[in-house]
């Protein structure tokens, strides 16, 4: 099975915030925005990476009385964005009991998985025994080892994702740019010529990737998170 996390090395600086959602009896929907409101919020977060004074500039405009239609709608989607994060992240907390490794995982600058367990090993999260591929290892930060079972292996990935989702747009497009012609990267004469070329490379391929993967993750949350087991039931442990 191969890994679903892969080596991300991020400043962080993420908080959650209160969830914009529709309640129906015992069951919490999300507002999943459309990708025309997702483009905007991924605008945003490449024009705060490469114009230092991109955001400073939207404050002042706030702060002068008078911000524009755009602006005003910016923001909108902005926080609706942050909204259905911290929604879906708490989310994750609930239904894995508020284990620790979150907050480890909240507070990451790296991690890497390998998909094998040393023998004998504890899962963090059931305590359950666990050798081999039962498992997986997860090393945060280079220093801080933690083993858990397969079962939880989707839920933490997911969990990754949507705290470093904000940090990982710019980052992914730094890496594409240094395996790009030199020549490239000298066309741009301002930040707002890179961010265009970055929207509409290839038919918006990199929005529309990250858009698709945060609609798969609120899908499966909403979906089918009420019927995946949380601990790790004795006997499948023996079986295996």
């Amino acid at each position: 099975m191969f890994g679903l996390f892969e080596i991300v090395w991020v400043k962080w600086d993420f908080s959650l915030h209160f969830c914009l959602s529709i309640r129906f009896a015992s069951h919490e929907y999300w507002v999943m925005q459309t990708f025309e409101s997702f483009l905007t919020v991924y605008r945003f977060f490449l024009h705060s990476h490469f114009d230092k004074n991109y955001v400073g500039n939207i404050d002042k405009e706030i702060e002068g009385g008078s911000p524009s239609k755009e602006t005003k709608k910016l923001i909108e989607n902005v926080k609706a964005f942050h909204d259905l994060r911290g929604s879906l992240c708490n989310k994750i907390k609930e239904h894995l009991n508020y284990n620790a490794i979150l907050t480890h995982l909240q507070k990451a600058s790296g991690l890497v998985q390998y998909n094998f367990v040393p023998a004998n090993s504890t899962c963090y999260i059931s305590s359950d025994r666990i050798s081999g591929s039962q498992g997986i290892l997860l090393m945060i930060n280079s220093s801080e080892p933690f083993t858990v079972h397969n079962r939880y292996k989707v839920f933490l990935y997911y969990f990754w994702v949507l705290v470093h989702l904000p940090k990982e747009i710019p980052l992914e497009t730094n890496r594409w740019f240094k395996k790009q012609n030199h020549e490239l990267d000298r066309r741009f004469r301002t930040a707002e010529e890179r961010v265009e070329y970055i929207v509409n490379y290839q038919q918006k391929v990199f929005s529309k990737k990250h858009y698709l993967k945060l609609k798969n993750i609120a899908h499966y949350i909403q979906r089918q998170f009420p019927s995946v087991r949380i601990n790790v039931p004795r006997e499948d442990v023996n079986d295996m």
